[in-house]
């Protein structure tokens, strides 16, 4: 028991079981003027396959309180108070459903600096605020800030990301029959001939081969199914079935007929990301960091293997995967190294993505190519960082193309 004791005034209490049964402390130790916090080594489930001690660990009773507030109907696990000795206490998110948790602040208005912890030794009663915005349906929250994006000072607004690329399921449930003559399933990788990986699941590999018009269609007919305001207008429709047959070509002059294409980014339906918006998720996507992950080489490691698929001259990457295989990063997306390369909003311009001191920048107003990000299995490790940019013609079609979908929460 440490310094503290049981029932019957003695210090220790011994156990005992058969290996593998189940453990269960049958009494706790007390001491006065101190709280248990836990064991070392932490106790186990299961009895151990040799003799083992384990000492309680104490602190000071609390000496000042913890006010959680805006936390009704939440799970919080964070202490109700604390002293000067405690440990400094990383602040956990509560959990909420149907809302994704932004922050504790320590002003009802949230317009005070985010609390992360509060460190050992300091004093006084502390009254916190959790900051909840609804969440969206399967999507994580990338949280608008001031950041720098390739040297870059851009300010985003928050948006709404889904953790994966839009798999060949997904894609082929909304274009089964669409209006425009697009394939439902065009993925280079399927069929016998490019049957998924052992253990993998071919509806949960990423849809690619896919233009960047094939995606707004995908984008505005989802948006239509939910019930939501789509983004994209062609033709003064924002109904695809307005925007007549997509030719077959991969031709400019073809397709001519389906610009200009314009974004209404306040609606609440899916759309791309823009570049700005892909970047800054794929590096984490949360205000004030400034830890090391934020300049990680790929999305959620420096180490390629750990989050992406690619090119690794090994013959075995050569082909895509089921989406989530690898590690995600921070912000708890999947593949944004790697796999497909994703399409973007933005045209491409060769000198800039986003000027610097923009507010949600989204490209140049015209251009001939539309931009890609992210690498793709088929691509090495140098094509799959988080700041390389590739563009490619809207109309074209690539077997390591295809994309994931956003929708803003402005």
């Amino acid at each position: 028991a440490g310094e503290g004791s049981f029932k019957d005034g003695k210090t220790t209490l011994t156990l005992t079981g058969k290996v593998g049964e189940a453990f269960t402390l049958t009494e706790s130790p007390e001491r006065k003027g101190y709280d248990l916090t836990g064991w070392k080594p932490a106790l186990p489930e299961k009895y151990p396959e040799k003799d083992t001690e384990y000492t309680a660990v104490w602190v000071k009773e609390w000496d000042y309180t913890i006010t959680y507030v805006n936390v009704d109907g939440a799970t919080n696990e964070n202490p109700a108070g604390y002293n000067v000795e405690t440990e400094t206490i990383t602040l956990k998110a509560p959990t909420k459903d149907g809302f994704a948790f932004t922050g504790w602040f320590e002003s009802p208005d949230f317009s005070t600096t985010e609390v992360k912890e509060i460190t050992q030794g300091s004093t006084g009663d502390k009254t916190l605020y959790a900051r909840w915005i609804q969440s969206e349906k399967g999507q994580h929250l990338a949280e608008g800030d001031s950041c720098t994006l390739n040297g870059k000072e851009v300010t985003l607004s928050s948006f709404w990301i889904s953790p994966y690329e839009v798999t060949q399921e997904e894609f082929e449930s909304i274009m089964t029959w669409n209006p425009n003559g697009i394939a439902s399933n065009p993925s280079h990788f399927q069929g016998e001939e490019r049957p998924p990986a052992e253990g993998e699941e071919q509806k949960r590999r990423p849809v690619e081969n896919v233009r960047w018009y094939d995606a707004i269609v995908y984008c505005n007919l989802l948006s239509i199914k939910e019930g939501l305001i789509p983004c994209y207008t062609i033709k003064g429709s924002t109904n695809p079935a307005a925007w007549g047959t997509f030719p077959a070509s991969d031709s400019a002059y073809d397709y001519a007929f389906l610009e200009p294409v314009t974004c209404d980014f306040n609606a609440n339906g899916y759309r791309l990301p823009t570049e700005a918006e892909w970047e800054y998720a794929a590096r984490g996507g949360k205000p004030g960091m400034t830890d090391g992950t934020w300049n990680y080489k790929y999305s959620g490691s420096d180490t390629i293997d750990d989050v992406a698929w690619y090119d690794d001259y090994s013959g075995n990457s050569e082909k895509t995967h089921e989406v989530g295989k690898k590690q995600s990063n921070s912000l708890g997306l999947y593949d944004m190294s790697g796999n497909v390369f994703e399409w973007c909003w933005d045209w491409y311009g060769s000198t800039s993505g986003y000027p610097s001191g923009t507010e949600d920048p989204a490209g140049p107003d015209t251009g001939s190519d539309r931009v890609l990000r992210g690498g793709s299995c088929g691509h090495d490790a140098s094509s799959c960082t988080v700041s390389i940019r590739f563009y490619d013609y809207p109309f074209f079609l690539f077997s390591n193309i295809g994309f994931r979908v956003v929708r803003s929460a402005r």
